[in-house]
């Protein structure tokens, strides 16, 4: 069975470190500091990439069936 994969859009702070995200938000929240929006990752059902360096979520930008 082929994996699944979601739309998300993830959250960092300045060293790049993932700290939550969103699947398909319509809304762009105003974060002050030290907080950034990446543009949408495209990561398997259930996968949680909190903790995890932007570098090593790269893999994931591409969409996916």
């Amino acid at each position: 069975m082929a994996e699944k994969f979601q739309r998300i859009k993830l959250y960092f702070n300045v060293e790049k470190i993932c700290l939550g995200g969103v699947d398909d938000d319509w809304w762009l929240k105003d974060f002050d500091g030290d907080y950034w929006a990446s543009d949408y990752f495209w990561l398997p059902i259930g996968y949680n990439p909190i903790g995890q360096h932007g570098d090593e979520l790269l893999q994931f930008l591409t969409p996916r069936a």
